[in-house]
């Protein structure tokens, strides 16, 4: 399995197809996109196995540099990335939030346009090795006015956020107790900025999609679709210059 970007040309309807790094391996989970202020793309996996076969389970990352794709590992702890994110700042620059399943983190990553700088945002260590290894899962990053990350991420039961300080480190909130309906499609968490710039967060919990937004000194949550049949929800986010919030999702009734 190859990973491949889509780009779809305005003057024609026509996708053009590239393959971003031949003969690397088996491709699984999660994929993160996003593109810079001067249209470079930038692409983030998981890369399952190497093209012999056998276990990789690392994260990748990948820019196209004068028309061709530069890829590298960024992480080769064990089990790194299979829920990953990435947004790219003002100034061209990716930001990547991912787990590493094995040691129980959290970690954020980020290229200053020199080098990549990976930190540990939050992790079982950290909390006397409470938790399971999970904490990380279902990962989405943004990045404020002021060039700092903010997380939203799950483990446990539980729905939280990691803001960056200026002086490099996280403060960590947990916004909601939620019941997770298992597996790795069970996680998930989507993000967005209102014109005020306060996070909105889009997440489910035992099958409801639910909705939360930052108001400056707490968070408010809100049910936007109860549970039925269908349990996993696939949700997303995107807000208006308006500021209306849209919520994309599964139907709980009969999965359209």
């Amino acid at each position: 399995t190859e990973i491949y970007t889509l780009s779809l040309h305005d003057a024609l309807p026509i996708w053009n197809v590239q393959q971003i790094d031949p003969g690397a391996g088996l491709i699984e989970f999660t994929c993160s996109l996003a593109i810079g202020p001067d249209g470079t793309p930038h692409v983030a996996w998981y890369q399952y196995s190497g093209p012999e076969g056998g276990y990789y389970l690392h994260i990748k990352y990948a820019d196209l540099v004068n028309g061709v794709w530069q890829a590298k590992t960024l992480d080769y702890e064990g089990q790194t990335g299979k829920w990953n994110s990435m947004v790219v700042d003002a100034k061209g620059n990716p930001h990547l939030s991912y787990d590493s399943f094995l040691k129980g983190e959290l970690k954020s990553a980020y290229n200053d346009g020199k080098d990549w700088k990976v930190m540990v945002v939050d992790s079982r260590e950290a909390n006397g090795g409470n938790g399971a290894y999970n904490r990380g899962m279902g990962n989405s990053i943004l990045v404020n006015s002021k060039d700092l990350a903010q997380i939203a991420y799950e483990y446990d039961d539980t729905l939280m956020y990691a803001w960056q300080q200026e002086n490099g480190r996280w403060k960590l909130d947990t916004v909601d107790h939620i019941t997770t309906t298992g597996g790795w499609i069970g996680y998930r968490t989507r993000q967005a900025f209102d014109p005020q710039g306060r996070p909105h967060i889009a997440y489910e919990d035992d099958g409801m999609v639910k909705h939360a937004i930052w108001d400056g000194a707490e968070w408010e949550i809100q049910v936007v679709s109860g549970r039925g049949i269908e349990r996993d929800r696939y949700q997303d986010i995107a807000i208006g210059s308006d500021g209306t919030t849209y919520i994309s999702y599964r139907d709980a009734s009969d999965g359209s």
